[in-house]
């Protein structure tokens, strides 16, 4: 449950923010793929999402975070399996342009472009699951639930980056009430 995973939203992130912007820094000469900007474009637009496992009610929540090119940002816990009934915890925040593009150099480097992001076809089925969807430079790239190996630790590096921006207030709080709605179904 809540803390036990490294990927969670209410779980201890392994870098705290200020140290990815230190790494991000330190690398912020490296090489860039040929053809490809350097500079944050104007459409750069990330939709990244994370899901529980197959756990029963309360135990299961997923959430997804939303960054503009602006810097407007969003976090959405959906605190149970997605129904009409389920509701939908919203905090909003704000990215400074100096993040944002450490951010987009960091995916880059990353190969966030120039890779061919693929599904493992031997996954496993019941985890937690992540994937994010990447809108720069005219295309759309998708990151699929469970990247195949040869992939995946990049792809979990720029996931650890982009919830590294989520401020930790807003972590705290959306763990606080995620606790406090499991406490009142299980009474």
């Amino acid at each position: 449950m809540l803390g036990v995973h490294h990927t969670g939203c209410c779980a201890t992130r392994a870098w705290p923010a200020y140290l990815f912007f230190v790494v991000v820094a330190g690398c912020a000469s490296g090489a860039l793929p040929n053809g490809f900007m350097d500079t944050r474009p104007d459409d750069f637009d990330v939709l990244y999402e994370w899901r529980e496992g197959s756990l029963p009610p309360p135990y299961h929540y997923e959430y997804q975070i939303h960054m503009a090119a602006s810097g407007s940002a969003e976090i959405t816990l959906t605190p149970d399996y997605p129904a009409n009934n389920v509701p939908r915890w919203t905090e909003t925040f704000t990215i400074p342009a100096s993040q944002l593009d450490a951010l987009y150099r960091r995916m880059l480097q990353l190969g966030l472009l120039s890779t061919a992001w693929r599904t493992d076809p031997h996954a496993s089925i019941g985890g937690s699951s992540e994937s994010m969807t990447v809108r720069a430079q005219g295309r759309q790239i998708e990151l699929p639930v469970f990247v195949g190996p040869v992939h995946a630790p990049r792809a979990s590096e720029m996931y650890s980056a982009l919830r590294a921006l989520v401020p930790d207030a807003l972590w705290d709080k959306l763990k606080m009430q995620l606790q406090e709605r499991i406490q009142k179904q299980q009474k």
